[in-house]
Formats: structure tokens, sequence, C-alpha cells
């Protein structure tokens, strides 16, 4: 049976993300007061960003992968043509029913990585923007603060 299994790049993808949030909680558990902060939740905004496109890719690149296997485990199905209900090595058809496991396989594989792709496009675009977002409304509660004490 050909080799259809190519999951890393999804564990990898969830693996690098959990770094990234892990990273987020153990900032924001050392209550940073300083001017730097808002830069610091930007950066890690704009990494998280570039880590989700860096995986949304590696899912586009291995479902190409799995099609490719795909077309290559067809060219093999077309000796299904060429047989008959009395073959006399009848292993032919066990070999055949594996080819149809293994299409079916990359298929599932090919599939799981677009479903992926998409889950890493979407997420990716909501977290970016809702940490834009609050990057910006703390630099605007900042820069309240600090017209504040000027005026005192």
């Amino acid at each position: 049976m050909l080799n259809t299994l190519n999951s890393k790049h999804q564990a990898n993808a969830s693996g690098s993300l959990d770094l990234v949030q892990r990273l987020a909680v153990a900032l924001d558990k050392a209550h940073l007061d300083c001017g730097c902060r808002t830069q610091l939740d930007e950066a890690l905004a704009i990494f998280e960003k570039h880590e989700r496109l860096r995986d949304a890719r590696a899912c586009l690149a291995n479902a190409t992968t799995q099609r490719e296997k795909i077309e290559v485990a067809l060219v093999f199905l077309n000796d299904l043509d060429d047989l008959t209900a009395t073959e006399a090595d009848r292993s032919v058809y066990f070999d055949i029913a594996l080819l149809f496991d293994s299409i079916a396989e990359m298929a599932t594989e090919g599939a799981a990585s677009m479903r992926a792709l998409v889950a890493a496009t979407e997420e990716g675009a909501i977290a970016y923007a809702s940490a834009i977002a609050e990057a910006e409304a703390a630099q605007g509660s900042g820069q309240a603060k600090s017209k504040k004490r000027g005026a005192v």
C-alpha cells in the first residue's frame, strides 16, 4: 500500500500556534506595566498571523502532494481495464482493492488539509483583527491617561 499519511504539518501547525498562545498567557501573567506592552502585543499578533500563513501554505502543499499521489495511483488503476473475472492470479484483485484504499486515504488526507487551511486562515484573520483592535484600544487608553496627568 502507498504511504499516504503526511500529517506532520498539521501537528506542527497546532504546536507553533500553541506556543504563541502559551507565550501570550505567560506575558499576561507577568503583569508587564510598561509602554512596550502594546508593541509586544502587536508583535505577537503579527507573529501569529505569519505562523498561520505558514501553516496554511503547508496545508495547501500537502493537499497538492495528495493529489499528485492520487494521479499516480490512477495510472496503476488503468490495469483494471485489462482484467477479467477469471484471472489465474487472484492476488491482482487484492492489489486493486489496496489501490482503491490508498486513494481513499489520500483523498481523506487532502480534504483534511484543505479544511485545516480554511480554519487557519479564518481563525487567523479573526484573531489578528481582534489583537490589533485590543492593542489600539490599549494604546488609546494609555494616551488618555497621559493627557490627564499632564492636565494636573
